[in-house]
């Protein structure tokens, strides 16, 4: 039986290194430790291979988010954190290299859906770290912040230029 996380870490990696395009299943396969043919009755394409590859990648990155955020107190250190693992850190992977960058392009050609539906998911763990205002839910708050912060990443230069960004959205809402 073929050891489905090692085979999406070699994945991964292999899509880190030379992008999406350069890659052939049988270089993931090599990289896995197990034949073409046996990576092929798992994943009938190399794009079914990446969807999977995103899906394990965001998971557990919302993982790490929700772990992250259970020793912080303040409602400010815990969106501040919470933007930064999702956004800051998926920002410089993206400006690590032309290889990162056309993953993401390519990940938004083909999985828009399922990558707005993991922003969702997001969104409502961050929503879970406001209390309720008078003027707005803490969704309403949530989506705010996040549809923002979207945003301030294409002003951005660099990681701590986004982080700048983000701290001063988060002190204009009074966070």
């Amino acid at each position: 039986m073929i050891k489905e996380e090692a085979v999406l870490e070699a994945a991964y990696e292999v899509f880190l290194t030379y992008g999406f395009k350069k890659v052939s299943m049988q270089e993931i396969a090599a990289a896995a430790g197990i034949s073409r043919p046996a990576l092929y009755l798992r994943y009938r394409s190399k794009q079914e291979l990446f969807l999977a590859v995103i899906e394990r990648v965001l998971s557990q990155r919302l993982a790490h988010v929700e772990t992250a955020l259970l020793t912080l107190t303040s409602t400010r250190e815990r969106v501040e954190t919470a933007l930064d693992l999702w956004y800051v850190e998926m920002f410089d992977l993206k400006q690590s290299s032309k290889e990162a960058r056309e993953l993401f392009e390519v990940g938004l050609s083909f999985s828009q859906e399922r990558l707005a539906a993991w922003d969702r998911k997001f969104e409502e763990l961050l929503a879970r770290q406001f209390i309720n205002r008078e003027d707005l839910s803490p969704a309403e708050i949530s989506l705010v912040i996040s549809s923002s912060v979207y945003g301030l990443r294409s002003e951005a230069d660099s990681k701590e230029e986004f982080r700048r960004l983000i701290g001063q959205l988060l002190d204009l809402c009074g966070y």
